[in-house]
């Protein structure tokens, strides 16, 4: 091969090896390769995190995690760690942002650590404020509300098949108050739960159900396990009839333990 042909194949080779697995990359140690890139990376885009700009805060974070498109079969905990301090930023805009980041392609073990960190400091905002204090803290131009950040949070969270996940979420939609348990963040709880299908989750979504099904309400929560069932081709779930709804689903889940399993294990690398 000469001329032009032999830079342009290493070019060719080059672009299609940003994206994919590394054969020689394992999440404890990279390859000589990528593991350079990913110390450089994280020298610049630390260094770009402490502006006080909370755009470019984002995008520091949005280019650290792209690093792992090159090794997708290997995203480390220090990238993935990086990526989570974003999580605790003054700004909500760039704790979102890094929710979003971390839903997929980073270290599932580390991802799922400061995730249910977030959800547990979220979980007690919600509890301490109630909807009505939360809404009077209008957010800034560009910034999300509360709420909104929490959702992220919530569901990033529900991507990973873990049982810290579920039990992180069920704990939150417990304890979330009265006036909150059919907001668009609880919902996000509950369609998370309902997705990862673990007993655990299904049974916080059941409690919240019993205690509103007197009333005729809580239908919503109703809704999520419907759906829930025909993702998973679960025939004949249960109808809401006030009353009773929350015994009919207890029974539906006993009689498909295998289907919906108490437990889901723990994710280490990817999800």
């Amino acid at each position: 091969m000469g001329g032009w042909a032999e830079p342009l194949a290493v070019a060719l080779w080059s672009a299609f090896a940003l994206f994919g697995d590394c054969g020689d990359c394992k999440p404890a140690k990279l390859c000589p390769a990528h593991a350079k890139v990913e110390a450089d990376t994280l020298k610049s885009e630390k260094a770009a995190f402490q502006s006080p700009d909370a755009a470019a805060r984002c995008k520091a974070l949005e280019r650290a995690a792209a690093t792992t498109e090159a090794h997708a079969n290997a995203p480390t905990k220090e990238m993935t760690h990086f990526v989570a301090t974003g999580l605790a930023d003054p700004s909500l805009r760039v704790r979102s942002a890094a929710a979003k980041l971390l839903a997929s392609g980073q270290n599932a073990d580390e991802a799922i650590k400061a995730l249910t960190k977030a959800a547990a400091d979220a979980g007690k905002l919600l509890a301490q404020g109630g909807s009505k204090t939360l809404a009077s803290k209008n957010p800034t131009e560009g910034e999300p509300t509360a709420q909104a950040c929490a959702t992220e949070v919530f569901q990033a969270l529900a991507h990973y098949r873990d049982d810290r996940a579920v039990e992180a979420l069920a704990d939150v939609l417990r304890k979330l108050p009265y006036d909150q348990r059919f907001a668009p963040h609880a919902h996000a709880i509950v369609e998370g739960l309902a997705t990862l299908g673990a007993r655990n989750g299904l049974d916080a979504i059941i409690e919240i159900i019993r205690q509103y099904e007197g009333y005729g309400t809580g239908k919503p929560y109703h809704e999520s396990l419907v759906q829930m069932c025909t993702a998973k081709h679960l025939a004949n779930p249960p109808d809401f009839r006030g009353t009773g709804t929350a015994a009919a689903w207890q029974d539906f889940f006993d009689k498909h333990s295998k289907e919906l399993p108490a437990k889901l294990g723990k994710l280490d690398s990817t999800p």
